[in-house]
C-alpha cells in the first residue's frame, strides 16, 4: 500500500531529533525518500528536519508509480521527484555523488518497499542507498516482519508483496545497520557509521536547578556541571540579590545554560522542581537535580554516561552524597556525613511529590546503584528554616502513608523540644508496613535515652538489631549507647558483632565511619579499658 504503518515511527522520530540536536552541524541538509507512496515520511518529518537559519533542506523522492504523483500531490511534498525504478534512480544518484560529495544525503528513508522486491534486489538497493549517505548520515529501513500477503492496490502492480522478512534479525544483515527494533508488525533498522552511532547513543545529560538568593553559592554549583553536561536548566524562584545576574553572566560563557525566572504560589518545592524539569529538552536522556549549595564531583557527568551505557535498563540511579557541615571554617577538621541519594533519573516518567522533603515518583522505575558518583553539599547552616515546618505539616497531611515524612516530622519536633509529638511521629511511622523499622527503632532508642528511660532505650536498640541483624550500623549504634552508659562489656560485644557484618550498607542508613579503620580502633580501645577493670 502507498500508506505507511504508524508502527516504528516514534523510534524514527527519536533518532532524527537526537541527530539534529546533538550531531548535525549547521549546514544545508539533504533527504532522500526511497519509495514515496503517499508521501508519509515527508508529511511526518519535513517540518522536523530543517537546517539552521539561513540554510536549506532539500527533499528528493523516488517513486515508480506515476499516478501517485497527482493522487497524493507529491510535488507539494518534495523538491524533486524521480519517477522510475528505485534501483535505476539510486544508480543515477550514485554516479552524481561520485563527482560531487555534496550530493549525498543526511537522511535516507526506505519505507516499506523491501517486501515488494525479491531479496537480491532489496539488498542491492539498501547497499546503493547506504553509499549515498554523508559521513554522518542516518538511514532508516522499515519493513513488515512476518507473512503479510498482498496483491496489487489501486491498480498498482508494484504494491504486491514478493518477499517475506520473517525476523528482525534479517534486517540486521543490511548494509551499515547499527540497530534494529520491532514494534508490532514493523521492523526498523538504523544505519550509519560507527562514529555517528557512538555519538547518537551517548546518553545526553541535563542538570536542572531551582534557586533563590544564592549569589554566594550559585557560581560554584553551575561551574561544577556546565562544562560537561549537555544542558543546564536553572530556575530562579524570586531572588532579590544578584543570583540571576550571576547566572546570566555564566550563560555568556556556557551556551548550554538556560535561565528562567519562575513564580510558584503557594510555594512548594515539588512544584518548583517539576517546573524546572519540564523545561529540560525532551531529547535529553537523563537528568540530575542539583541545588545551589551542591556541586558535582570532578568527572561526574562522564562517569554517569559510562554507567548508563552499561546499564541501559535503569531509569533511576542511586549515588553517593556527602555533606561538609563546617566547610566555611577551614581551621577545623572537616565534619562530614555521607549517605546515598536519588537525584539521577530518566528525563521522562518522573515527577516530584511532597511540598518539602520532596521525592521522585515513578510507578514503573528500575533502580541502579553507582556509588562512585558523588554530589557534594556545602550547606549554609545559618539559613532560616521557619518556612519548612508548615510545608512539612502539609506533606504529612497529604501523604500520611510515607514513613520518611513522619521521620522528618520527628526530627523537627525533637529540634523544637516537643518530645511528645516526636514520639507520636515515630509511632505513626512504625505502624506503616513498608517503614524501615530498624532506623525507626534507633531513633526511638535515642528519644528514650533523652528522657532518661534507659530500659526502654535498651529495648529499642535490641529491636533494631533483631530487625536488621545483617546491618553493621545498628550494632554500632547500640555499642555507642552502651559505652555512653559505661556498660563496656555490652559495648565491646556489640562492636564485635558489628565487625562480623561484611555486606556493606548501601542505603541512607549507611555510616562511613563504621566501614573504615575506626571500628577496629574502637574495639582496641574498649579491649584495653576492659583489661584494666576486669580481674
Amino acid at each position: 500500500m502507498p500508506y505507511s504503518s504508524e508502527s516504528g515511527k516514534a523510534l524514527i522520530e527519536k533518532f532524527i531529533k537526537r541527530k539534529l540536536r546533538w550531531s548535525c552541524q549547521p549546514r544545508n541538509l539533504a533527504v532522500l525518500d526511497v519509495g514515496v507512496g503517499a508521501g508519509t515520511y515527508s508529511s511526518k518529518y519535513r517540518k522536523l528536519i530543517k537546517g539552521a537559519p539561513g540554510t536549506l533542506t532539500s527533499w528528493i523522492g523516488i517513486e515508480i508509480w506515476e499516478p501517485y504523483v497527482d493522487q497524493f500531490k507529491l510535488w507539494d511534498m518534495y523538491d524533486m521527484l524521480m519517477i522510475e525504478d528505485v534501483e535505476s534512480a539510486l544508480n543515477k544518484l550514485g554516479v552524481v555523488s561520485l563527482y560531487d560529495d555534496h550530493k549525498k544525503f543526511d537522511f535516507i528513508f526506505i519505507g516499506d518497499i523491501l517486501e515488494h522486491l525479491d531479496r537480491d534486489k532489496a539488498l542491492r538497493i539498501v547497499q546503493a542507498a547506504n553509499c549515498l549517505l554523508t559521513d554522518t548520515g542516518l538511514m532508516f529501513c522499515s519493513v513488515p516482519i512476518g507473512d503479510y500477503p498482498q496483491g496489487e492496490y489501486l491498480g498498482n502492480p508494484h504494491e504486491a508483496h514478493i518477499d517475506t522478512w520473517k525476523t528482525k534479525e534479517e534486517l540486521a544483515q543490511l548494509a551499515g545497520v547499527r540497530h534494529v527494533e520491532q514494534e508490532l508488525e514493523i521492523g526498523i533498522s538504523i544505519s550509519c557509521d560507527q562514529e555517528s552511532w557512538n555519538e547518537l547513543m551517548k546518553p545526553k545529560i541535563a542538570v536542572y536547578m531551582i534557586c533563590k538568593n544564592e549569589e554566594d553559592l550559585i557560581r560554584r554549583a553551575v561551574e561544577s556541571a556546565a562544562e560537561t553536561a549537555d544542558e543546564m536548566v536553572i530556575c530562579d524562584t524570586g531572588s532579590t540579590d544578584k543570583t540571576v545576574d550571576t547566572i546570566r553572566g555564566l550563560a555568556w560563557s556556557y551556551s548550554n545554560i538556560k535561565v528562567h525566572e519562575i513564580f510558584i504560589s503557594p510555594w512548594r518545592f515539588d512544584d518548583a522542581r517539576n517546573v524546572s524539569l519540564s523545561l529540560v529538552s525532551p531529547e535529553v536522556d537523563f537528568c540530575v537535580s542539583l541545588d545551589a549549595d551542591e556541586l558535582l564531583a570532578l568527572g561526574f557527568v562522564d562517569q554517569l554516561r559510562a554507567y548508563l551505557q552499561q546499564h541501559q535498563e535503569v531509569t533511576r540511579v542511586n549515588h553517593s552524597f556527602e555533606t561538609y557541615w563546617n566547610w566555611k571554617n577551614t581551621t577545623e577538621n572537616p565534619h562530614t556525613s555521607k549517605h546515598f541519594h536519588e537525584r539521577i533519573h530518566a528525563r521522562h516518567g518522573y515527577r516530584w511529590v511532597h511540598p518539602v522533603h520532596e521525592k521522585l515518583s515513578n510507578l514503573d522505575e528500575r533502580v541502579g546503584w553507582c556509588t562512585d558518583l558523588l554530589i557534594r553539599q556545602l550547606p549554609d547552616v545559618s539559613k532560616n528554616r521557619t518556612s519548612y515546618f508548615p510545608l512539612l505539616e502539609q506533606a504529612v497531611k497529604e501523604d500520611p502513608a510515607d514513613w520518611k515524612l513522619w521521620s522528618f516530622f520527628y526530627q523537627e519536633m525533637l529540634f523544637k523540644g516537643d518530645r511528645v509529638s516526636a514520639a507520636h511521629a515515630l509511632n505513626e511511622a512504625l505502624k506503616l508496613p513498608d517503614s524501615d523499622k530498624a532506623y525507626l527503632y534507633l531513633r526511638q532508642g535515642e528519644l528514650y535515652e533523652l528522657e532518661g528511660n534507659r530500659s526502654q532505650a535498651r529495648n529499642s536498640f535490641v529491636l533494631a538489631i533483631e530487625t536488621a541483624p545483617h546491618m553493621r550500623e545498628v550494632y554500632v549504634a547500640a555499642a555507642e549507647y552502651h559505652w555512653r552508659h559505661h556498660d563496656l562489656k555490652a559495648a565491646y560485644s556489640a562492636y564485635i558483632m558489628a565487625r562480623d557484618c561484611k555486606d556493606e550498607t548501601k542505603g541512607y542508613m549507611r555510616r562511613e565511619d563504621v566501614w573504615d579503620a575506626r571500628i577496629e580502633q574502637q574495639i582496641n580501645k574498649l579491649s584495653k579499658e576492659l583489661a584494666e577493670i576486669l580481674p
